[in-house]
């Protein structure tokens, strides 16, 4: 009685603050505005009230015209990213069962734009832990769960005991585990899932107030304890192998580069860096050809993409650790070696070159695919899936109610590529990506060892640091789009075989294909 009677106190006080607020003018003080836009977002999230984001967004707003400090531009795009989730949750009927969110979009470039904000690493940790997981929870709530794990892992790096990271963590991976294709996978995840979940549950584990949150993972640990027990689940523990290494010194250090930066063709490497996840599994789709359906030409090309990937992954590998830029760093000028240093930066060009290439191809495989029919010049990744190329027309037949996640997760990697034909970006800075790309296909770019005060290209000339950060976020876009491709390629193949054996009373396809691509050399 007593709590229900705490409740309806709290909910009347609420809904007085609330009522307050409307009704107020921005603050013309910076630090009171961004207060009571801070207040208001709470109460916007708490009440449901469908003018209560309104009012955040637009306060919103004129903030960003007002001279804000960097710390206060950081922490307005969190604020901003929680206006438009709250937005998006007022919406009647909202769910993430539709391709498209714009809502959830907003959300995630403001959550970006945060995070990547060098203003973010002076926040305390409890924030900053707030917006990685909160950051993490949009892309998964997509179904883009490599960049989800990623946000994840790097809230609980902060606060290895942060439950909602943990929690979310867990049941991400266990929802991952689901959706993908390979069953051999899921023991895996779901193990991995587990510990998370565990962890989340423990009494240790802090969640500042949100005690309904580990309830909350409780009962979906116990969901999966009950999958796990009427299964063979010998599998989850692979990923608690430690890391283990060749003895040659040359493929240990490769290894231990590609565990680290989460590059490997295997779903594996995204959960753990563990043995199992240090080499590539990730091999074409399985089809079903016969004399009535040849091996599709989509399944060929994503094959030969696989192999191009590992090329440009060699060659990134081979020009980061050289001594030529090791002694560079070290004296701050490249003229001690300057023969070394420029084929080492040249490598690196080409292996950035390499990366960006692979995504219209992967665009076209798309295309090919789903026999979108749609011309070359109008099958790049951020717009194949629309009617003509054109997002003004809608999501095309082939992919509108699609129930295929891996292929709703690659649809919303694709959106963190530079704004085109009006679809803009749910990355701030992905525009310096693609113009470094064009600048070293068709252009002249300079490269040059001391980070330029701005970041940015000046005058034809990037520094070296840029360059590495930019093939390293091509291989990893390239990577997250090849492992969803093949998985949603799988399902397919799959869902094609089931409809063909129902309809025929038996397989109609005898399997002729020809034996997988072999392992990465």
């Amino acid at each position: 009685m007593t709590k229900n009677t705490t409740s309806v106190q709290t909910g009347k006080t609420a809904t007085s603050s609330l009522a307050t607020l409307l009704k107020k003018r921005p603050a013309r003080d910076a630090n009171a505005l961004l207060a009571d836009i801070a207040a208001l977002t709470k109460l916007a999230g708490h009440t449901k009230n469908p003018g209560a984001a309104e009012k955040v967004l637009s306060w919103c707003e004129t903030a960003a015209k007002r001279k804000l400090d960097a710390t206060q531009c950081c922490l307005l795009d969190f604020y901003t990213a929680n206006a438009w989730i709250c937005r998006h949750h007022e919406r009647k009927n909202a769910s993430n069962a539709a391709w498209e969110q714009p809502e959830i979009e907003k959300a995630i470039y403001h959550l970006r734009k945060a995070v990547d904000d060098p203003a973010f690493l002076f926040f305390d940790e409890l924030l900053r832990c707030r917006i990685l997981t909160l950051s993490g929870n949009q892309h998964g709530y997509m179904g883009d769960f490599i960049h989800a794990i990623e946000y994840w892992d790097r809230a609980i790096e902060t606060d290895t005991r942060f439950g909602m990271a943990l929690g979310n963590r867990g049941k991400g991976i266990a929802e991952y585990a689901e959706l993908i294709g390979d069953d051999t996978l899921k023991p895996v995840f779901l193990g991995m899932a587990t510990d998370n979940l565990e962890a989340a549950t423990d009494d240790d584990a802090r969640y500042f107030g949100d005690a309904q949150g580990k309830e909350y993972f409780r009962a979906e640990l116990e969901k999966i304890d009950a999958t796990l027990s009427g299964s063979d689940s010998d599998a989850a523990p692979v990923c608690d192998t430690p890391r283990q290494t060749d003895k040659s010194g040359k493929n240990r250090n490769f290894r231990k580069w590609c565990l680290t930066e989460k590059l490997y063709l295997n779903p594996y490497n995204d959960l753990c860096q563990a043995n199992a996840a240090a080499y590539d599994i990730m091999e074409q789709p399985v089809s079903n050809p016969s004399q009535l359906r040849s091996m599709p030409p989509a399944i060929r090309f994503l094959s030969q993409i696989r192999q191009e990937y590992i090329a440009a992954r060699h060659l990134c590998h081979g020009a980061l650790p050289s001594k030529a830029l090791r002694d560079a760093r070290k004296s701050e000028n490249a003229e001690t070696d300057r023969k070394g240093w420029s084929l080492a930066v040249e490598t690196l060009k080409l292996a950035c070159r390499s990366a960006w290439s692979l995504l219209p191809k992967i665009a076209r495989t798309v295309n090919l695919y789903f026999d979108l029919k749609l011309p070359d010049g109008k099958t790049g990744l951020k717009t194949v899936w629309y009617k003509n190329g054109n997002p003004a027309e809608g999501l095309a037949d082939a992919f509108a109610g699609s129930t295929n996640w891996p292929l709703r997760g690659l649809f919303w990697l694709s959106k963190a590529l530079p704004p085109e034909r009006l679809s803009p970006s749910t990355d701030p800075h992905s525009l310096l990506l693609k113009t470094i790309a064009e600048e070293l296909g068709h252009r002249y770019l300079r490269i040059v060892e001391l980070d330029l005060p701005s970041g940015q290209i000046v005058d034809g000339t990037l520094s070296r640091r840029k360059l590495e950060d930019a093939t390293l976020k091509a291989l990893g876009l390239a990577r997250g789009a090849i492992v969803y491709l093949t998985q949603a390629i799988s399902i397919e193949e799959t869902r094609k075989k089931i409809q063909a054996e129902s309809h025929a009373g038996g397989n109609v396809y005898p399997d002729i294909s020809a034996s997988p691509a072999g392992e990465t050399p």
